[in-house]
């Protein structure tokens, strides 16, 4: 697998570096993905913004693509301005461990909002990203702060997946009270608790890999999350090991 993970890592300090073209190249001549044109209108700007390599390949036979570079302050991702009051709202980045696990996470609870019974929404990077990058790329912060919810992003370990990819591959991780499908809606409930959100409103949505453990727990806990976003992800129950889960991402089965 190293061959695909130098072609990843590849791929991705391109379109760090804005030639999405360049990125998209290296993905087509390691996995020679074909995508029909009328699929890849949608998926170029969000790629291009989210800065996930394993989507870049959605528009490989894309003609009239364009992206731009956003740009690369950090006001988004460390700290967002309210402009009612002038009160910056941090962008934290905190920590939790139960039972079944421990990960860090970035946490964004806009101006006003502790406490108040806001809608809460889980936010699941894609493989190599980190919160930062997941932020920066979809500016959730600056919608959570228009709309009024508050934003969490749980940063996978290099320790579970060397390229920070979330296990929705894998069965030990697709269960109710074990895995990763477990520690994520634990931090969902700490969050909910420590904040006082409204447990009614809680959502999680995820990039590629992000995307197909967020459709891991609406199968494992319909009961924690009111709805799903899910952006270039698989369905549970098509891979179950590594080799299965790029077959499934070349096939689409």
């Amino acid at each position: 697998m190293q061959p695909m993970n130098d072609t990843m890592q590849q791929a991705m300090r391109l379109l760090r570096s804005g030639d999405l073209r360049a990125a998209t190249q290296a993905l087509q001549r390691r996995l020679a993905v074909s995508i029909p044109a009328d699929r890849c209108s949608c998926d170029l700007p969000f790629a291009a913004r989210g800065s996930s390599a394993s989507i870049v390949a959605a528009a490989a036979n894309c003609i009239d693509a364009e992206f731009r570079v956003i740009d690369h302050d950090e006001r988004s991702t460390t700290s967002t301005r309210n402009h009612a009051d002038g009160v910056d709202s941090p962008f934290r980045k905190e920590h939790f461990d139960c039972a079944v696990g421990a990960l860090d996470y970035k946490l964004y609870v806009p101006a006003g909002l502790e406490g108040s019974r806001a809608p809460l929404l889980l936010m699941l990077h894609g493989c190599t990203q980190t919160p930062d990058d997941f932020a920066r790329g979809t500016r959730m912060n600056l919608l959570a702060r228009e709309h009024g919810y508050v934003v969490a992003y749980p940063q996978q370990s290099a320790t579970r997946n060397k390229n920070r990819c979330w296990n929705w591959f894998r069965g030990s991780d697709q269960q109710r009270e074990h895995g990763e499908a477990a520690l994520l809606a634990a931090l969902t409930h700490h969050l909910v608790g420590q904040h006082r959100l409204d447990e009614r409103r809680v959502y999680v949505a995820g990039l590629s890999a992000g995307g197909a453990m967020a459709a891991v727990l609406a199968n494992t806990h319909p009961d924690v999350y009111a709805a799903i976003g899910v952006h270039s992800g698989l369905p549970i129950g098509l891979a179950s090991d590594v080799p299965s889960a790029f077959a499934a991402m070349r096939t689409g089965k």
